[in-house]
């Protein structure tokens, strides 16, 4: 058996991307080893696959998430029925568009009948890791709006920071769930480390934003995570309860008097929050909140 012309050829295909000569070129209980950890677990088709349908799964979601520009062997040692090749890839990722550049080394083991039965990679991944989180803060802030908790929850494991300020609006990804009363999702980034002590542009807090619109529950999670609720916006010098009672959002109010809020802190207008509730509140609204 020709073990160098045999795997020099298989590597021919991979590099014109012709999987059904790929596919000759493997047992039906190929195993393909590639080896996966919680650093580059972003790479989806990474993992152990066993048998034709999975390593030809594994191909797929690697055409669906990177465009190879250029793929050749660039070295082969030959020992029986073992090779170990090193192999040079260039791609592109197919959503983030970032370049990356990889050089593998390769163990493949042949059977009698020339069909590769172990195919085994080693590599340093950094690079390609790079390109498939080059979005990945922008994507955590679009999962954290649409309130996709398993979205945040996987892009939090990949890294994402819960921190990052998003280039339109402003806001963490924190910010943005706490405005939308979004109770899950904010426990979800407060879980992935999120700061609650993080400001916007004007210098609001996550509980400045829930104070807005958000719910009790979320307001209650950003208490009890460590949020200040007597912190003045630096713009407006108006605290959590002074934004609830301007917006009519008596639950938020409630939970933070009831958290030691007090109501009579003067905004940068000389008003305090009372003063605001009988200004802007039914009466009986105002009175119901603080007596």
């Amino acid at each position: 058996m020709d073990t160098r012309r045999i795997v020099d050829d298989w590597y021919g295909a991979i590099g014109r991307g012709d999987m059904e000569a790929i596919t000759a070129g493997l047992s039906p209980s190929i195993v393909l080893e590639l080896p996966q950890d919680r650093w580059n677990a972003v790479i989806p088709y990474l993992g152990t696959h066993v048998g034709l349908n999975e390593v030809a799964e594994a191909f797929r979601v690697r055409a669906e998430t990177t465009e190879v520009l250029d793929y050749g062997l660039r070295g082969l040692v030959v020992d029986g029925d073992t090779a170990c090749a090193v192999v040079y890839t260039k791609g592109r990722h197919t959503r983030t568009k970032v370049l990356f550049e990889i050089e593998d080394m390769h163990k493949v083991v042949l059977n009698e009948q020339g069909k590769i039965t172990h195919w085994k990679v080693y590599f340093d991944p950094n690079t390609e890791v790079n390109a498939f989180n080059a979005d990945r803060e922008e994507r955590l802030h679009a999962a954290a709006v649409a309130g996709d908790v398993d979205g945040v929850r996987d892009l939090l494991a990949f890294g994402g920071d819960p921190d990052h300020h998003d280039a339109r609006t402003g806001l963490t990804a924190l910010q943005a769930a706490a405005s939308r009363g979004d109770d899950t999702t904010v426990r979800t980034l407060l879980g992935g480390g999120a700061d609650v002590l993080v400001t916007e542009r004007s210098g609001q807090t996550a509980l400045h934003k829930a104070a807005e619109q958000g719910s009790a529950e979320v307001v209650t999670a950003l208490v009890r995570a460590g949020s200040i609720v007597d912190a003045p916006v630096a713009t407006t010098g108006q605290t959590p309860l002074h934004i609830a009672v301007r917006h009519g959002n008596t639950g938020a109010a409630r939970v933070l008097l009831a958290s030691g809020a007090r109501p009579d802190l003067l905004d940068h207008l000389g008003r305090t929050p009372l003063d605001l509730a009988r200004e802007l509140l039914a009466p009986e609204a105002a009175r119901a909140l603080f007596g």
